[in-house]
């Protein structure tokens, strides 16, 4: 089992990431995320929960996240802005490109991104999901305003990968060879100066490279959400505030709510 150790993350990461983040390691817990947002206001900027078990993880729109023991990588990150909430359109999308780059640093070149919150790689039967980016959000209204970024990977679930309710992947079977201990410091690596930047430019600079990493670019898909009529169209991309740009036979539609499901249009399957 490869086991998370603090010493070991702060070794492998880099001097600017060793000097914003502040790391703790904890053998089990319910959720890292929701850890940090109970503590969010007595905590500072920079504060990084990893959890080697992590027993009641969620994902969007309320799903659990299967997180058996040593075979995934779950930690959160908690990060201040001055902005409002309302300024935070796109977060999700940055972080996951964080993580992209950071995995294919470690060898895992056929991750991509799945609108809003999602890193996926293909298999025979598609798209599969490899892990995940939940982003919440505290604080006062007007801010500032304490945002946890929870990310979670799929490392190596063995026979636990069957119990997850859609189609699954996970990076050893991508050819992933380094320790969680190496992979959540590059992760953190990249996470930094993307963090900087959305806080001075917001989603904009990534939607190029965001857009290159769009594991449906140019696809016909579907989305739905509960108690809405599904949305037909041809994904083109994501725009400068990170809402999904649709087109559809009465124009482009812009989805700026990630509580929807995106499905590729001739399949049944997320």
């Amino acid at each position: 089992m490869d086991i998370l150790e603090t010493k070991r993350i702060r070794q492998a990461l880099d001097r600017d990431a060793g000097n914003a983040f502040n790391i703790a390691v904890i053998d089990a817990t319910g959720s890292t995320n929701s850890d940090l947002i109970a503590a969010s206001s007595t905590l500072p900027s920079g504060t990084v929960l990893a959890a080697n078990h992590q027993t009641a993880g969620r994902g969007r729109r309320g799903r659990n996240w299967v997180a058996p023991p040593g075979g995934s990588l779950a930690f959160s990150v908690l990060w201040n802005f001055e902005t409002m909430p309302g300024g935070l359109s796109g977060l999700s999308l940055a972080a996951g490109m964080a993580v992209a780059r950071a995995v294919e640093q470690c060898g895992v070149s056929s991750v991509r991104l799945k609108w809003p919150n999602d890193l996926v790689a293909p298999r025979a039967d598609g798209w599969a999901k490899a892990g995940g980016i939940l982003v919440e959000v505290t604080g006062p209204a007007a801010g500032p305003c304490y945002v946890v970024i929870g990310i979670g990977l799929n490392v190596a679930l063995g026979a636990a990968i069957a119990e997850i309710d859609q189609a699954a992947i996970d990076l050893s079977m991508l050819g992933l060879r380094v320790s969680h201990n190496q992979l959540l410091a590059t992760i953190l690596n990249e996470l930094l100066p993307i963090l900087r930047q959305f806080a001075m430019g917001g989603f904009l600079p990534f939607r190029d490279e965001w857009n290159r990493r769009h594991a449906y670019a140019s696809q016909a898909v579907t989305l739905l959400g509960e108690g809405r009529l599904p949305i037909q169209g041809t994904a083109t991309g994501a725009d400068g505030d990170g809402a999904l740009l649709l087109e559809t036979p009465d124009g482009i539609v812009r989805i700026i709510s990630g509580d929807v499901s995106l499905r590729r249009a001739s399949l049944s399957q997320s």
